[in-house]
């Protein structure tokens, strides 16, 4: 297995152990590693040909100076770079796919909050609703009892005049 490979193997198997965030993060940052590769193969590809053009047209032995080239010292130098850069943008894919699982946790605990307050408003509204009847109802009754009440008074002062 050539080192790119191994690389690779290394990346998807440190997103794919993580237990941070849902299926779709941890595809999100597959993709985002996959197209960190990619680019990398491109830089690496864009850095030989420069090599190549720099190595051949300046000097009748084709060695140059050595500098940007991809031969010699320079290479370890960019190596560490393009790793350094590799670990920055693991580090941040890392930190994004805590953010983004840190947000689906606050969604879903709103959102379990914001189910909880329904059925309590519901449960309140339908409490209301008796209230208001149970109001009516001895509003109504109020009145018939003040009705016989102002008869039974009317009758009583009739015999009383009697």
């Amino acid at each position: 297995m050539n080192p790119k490979s191994k690389q690779r193997l290394k990346d998807d198997l440190s997103i794919g152990s993580t237990s941070l965030g849902d299926e779709s993060t941890i595809v999100e940052g597959k993709k985002l590693v996959t197209e960190l590769h990619r680019i990398q193969g491109l830089l690496g590809s864009v850095l030989a040909k420069k090599g190549s053009t720099s190595t051949g047209a300046g000097s009748p032995s084709g060695g140059g100076i050595g500098i940007g080239n991809g031969v010699g010292p320079a290479t370890p130098r960019r190596s560490n770079q393009h790793e350094g850069e590799v670990e920055r943008l693991r580090a941040q894919l890392h930190e994004q796919a805590v953010h983004t699982s840190l947000r689906k946790a606050d969604s879903t605990f709103l959102q379990a909050q914001l189910q909880e307050k329904d059925v309590l408003l519901r449960d309140i509204s339908q409490i209301l609703e008796a209230v208001e009847q149970r109001q009516l109802q001895l509003e109504n009754e109020n009145e018939k009892l003040k009705r016989e009440w102002e008869k039974s008074m009317a009758a009583l002062r009739s015999k009383e005049s009697e």
